[in-house]
């Protein structure tokens, strides 16, 4: 599953990896339709996260087929044997670190056996998590494609953070099921914007109380519920001006909005001018 850190070619069978000197290497791994792999084990511990898509994940120290989803992680240890099948094609950012490189250091031994705890069920991370991981990430591959002076401390470091981080992110997750409540409101929320949402729909539907769920929804997201709401209707609406396909009562009631004014003054804060100068200034 593993491709080439310097190839983001799509694949259908795993590609090997193998662990530089400095002990970490990071890769991904873009599956084509129809992807396939064979049971394996890997002489390296590894962490995976899914970018994008589903898989499912067995392995032979848990009994039972886990489902991860996007923005979710996992570990694998080394010698486990283990497979991971798409069910949907899926994107995976690999971190793939040395049995040395963890072993040597009491501490992150400890952080990685708490998180090869959690890792044998699917991690969701929260909004604010993931977009920390994708970045370091991102940087550890250029210190990795471009080497300089400090690279290797670079790339080090990024690992022994990135797993500090995960790991104390498990601690402060007041409750990983209510936080899959409240992503499963994100989903929701993102397929139907345009239906009456409030506040006391969204926590009622999480069951939660409105001040958990107000709490739980700013750590998945980053940002409050109804500036999530305003961000899907007016980002919608702009998209139906450049059309030009409905008149701007039309494009307010079909974001959501009953009341004009409203609408107006939200769109004007977010673009900086109003509804019927919209299409005229994305034109210039």
């Amino acid at each position: 599953m593993e491709n080439d850190p310097e190839v983001s070619s799509k694949v259908i069978r795993p590609v090997e990896v193998s662990i530089p000197p400095v002990g970490v290497i990071f890769a991904e791994s873009i599956h084509e339709e129809g992807f396939r792999m064979q049971k394996r084990r890997d002489s390296f511990h590894k962490l995976l996260y899914v970018q994008n898509g589903r898989v499912n994940h067995q392995a032979d120290n848990i009994d039972k087929k886990i489902v991860v989803e996007r923005g979710s992680l996992l570990t694998v240890c080394s010698g486990v044997e283990h497979l991971i099948s798409d069910l949907v094609p899926s994107t995976i950012l690999l971190l793939c670190c040395s049995e040395a490189f963890i072993e040597n250091d009491s501490e992150l031994s400890a952080v990685w056996e708490a998180l090869n705890k959690e890792g044998k069920e699917s991690i969701p991370l929260t909004m604010a998590d993931r977009r920390h991981f994708e970045h370091t990430w991102r940087r550890a591959m250029v210190e990795q494609l471009n080497p300089r002076v400090g690279s290797l401390v670079l790339l080090r470091s990024d690992t022994e953070r990135m797993l500090v981080r995960l790991a104390r992110a498990l601690k402060e997750v007041p409750s990983r099921k209510a936080i899959r409540r409240v992503e499963e409101v994100v989903k929701n929320l993102e397929e139907s914007f345009f239906e009456e949402w409030d506040i006391g729909r969204a926590s009622t539907q999480a069951g939660l109380s409105r001040r958990h769920f107000s709490q739980l929804f700013k750590i998945v997201e980053g940002i409050t519920f109804l500036e999530k709401l305003t961000e899907l209707r007016l980002a919608y609406a702009a998209r139906l001006l450049e059309k030009e396909t409905h008149t701007i009562i039309g494009v307010a009631f079909s974001c959501g909005y009953n009341d004009l004014s409203h609408f107006y003054r939200l769109f004007r804060r977010r673009f900086g001018v109003p509804p019927g100068e919209w299409t005229a200034k994305k034109d210039k």
